[in-house]
């Protein structure tokens, strides 16, 4: 086939690389960086050098040619650039062609992305989804709220129809309303993240991600108690941007509260999506759940005294100390 001419039949992704030979690659240059402007975190790895050359889409050029490339300053060879705009097209990230090629972003193409990037194999894999799975409760430091904790909960799950190791975190400040005069003092406010956690060597690795403010958070958990082949319990560090207050690091504790019971299992199968996101009643099937019904940002007498110290503990990692002591 021609492509400098293609004929009016052609499909959309052939009159795109026909332009492309007509035109050069300032058009998929400039595409390419909208696109990865205005994509979500999980996107935006899909769209990294490393996991590009993973998937075979650029081949030729190095990390300093692409880089390059990307601000105007090199040029792709012709064939990456081709390869390039068809795994644009073919993930579902240019816009002007997604409708008539019906195509739909693959499920939790994030979390290969990250098994890729942390190489984590099979067997590690098997390990964690025997371990991992059920509900958790979550403690930490309040961002919102200095001086107090949140306790929050963690639903860890086997996708099986793509194989990914799913997460689900949900915090909640339940807010309070004055005896005296009825003003609110403090709101009531949902936060959600949904994610995927990795295992790494001894380490496990979450990423998450909140979806209205584009929150996102990674908790390295450093420190595992396990019996039975279950993780009884975790603790590590958090780091995340949350909203205009920035940067966060926070030490972090789960406790297994149980496994994930029938009805939770037949939330997440009927009110996810396919990405992972709650539907309209989710968080009614939750109702139910012990966890969820004591979920609050809660004072520092709350918080029981095994919980407290696996903070202090990684806490303790936060803080520099002069080599010689």
């Amino acid at each position: 086939m021609d492509t400098l001419n293609p004929p009016a039949d052609a499909t959309e992704i052939e009159r795109l690389q026909g332009r492309l030979a007509r035109e050069g690659q300032d058009f998929l240059r400039e595409r390419f960086r909208q696109i990865r402007k205005a994509a979500r975190p999980d996107e935006k790895e899909m769209l990294h050098y490393k996991v590009l050359c993973r998937a075979e889409v650029v081949r030729s050029a190095s990390q300093f040619t692409f880089s390059r490339w990307c601000s105007g300053k090199s040029e792709l060879e012709g064939d990456d650039a081709e390869r390039l705009l068809n795994y644009l097209v073919e993930e579902g990230f240019w816009d002007e062609v997604r409708d008539q090629l019906a195509v739909a972003r693959v499920p939790d193409q994030y979390f290969w992305s990250l098994v890729h990037e942390l190489e984590s194999v099979r067997t590690t894999r098997q390990k964690l989804k025997d371990a991992a799975p059920g509900v958790y409760q979550v403690w930490r430091p309040s961002v919102v709220w200095p001086g107090r904790y949140v306790l929050g909960m963690l639903v860890i799950y086997f996708n099986a129809s793509t194989g990914a190791m799913r997460t689900l975190e949900i915090h909640r400040m339940n807010g309070a309303a004055s005896e005296s005069h009825g003003l609110v003092e403090t709101p009531a406010i949902t936060e959600i993240l949904r994610g995927y956690i990795v295992k790494k060597s001894s380490q496990l690795v979450v990423h998450a991600f909140e979806r209205e403010t584009r929150a996102f958070q990674i908790t390295v958990f450093a420190s595992l108690l396990q019996q039975d082949r279950q993780i009884k319990a975790m603790s590590g560090l958090c780091v995340g941007l949350i909203g205009q207050r920035g940067l966060f690091c926070r030490p972090v504790v789960l406790v297994r509260q149980g496994a994930v019971s029938a009805a939770l299992q037949r939330a997440i199968d009927t009110r996810l999506d396919e990405e992972g996101w709650p539907q309209p009643g989710f968080e009614a099937e939750l109702a139910h759940e012990p966890l969820y019904q004591a979920m609050d940002i809660v004072d520092a007498a709350a918080v029981p005294e095994f919980v407290r110290l696996r903070l202090a503990e990684s806490a303790a990692l936060t803080e520099f100390q002069h080599p010689e002591f």
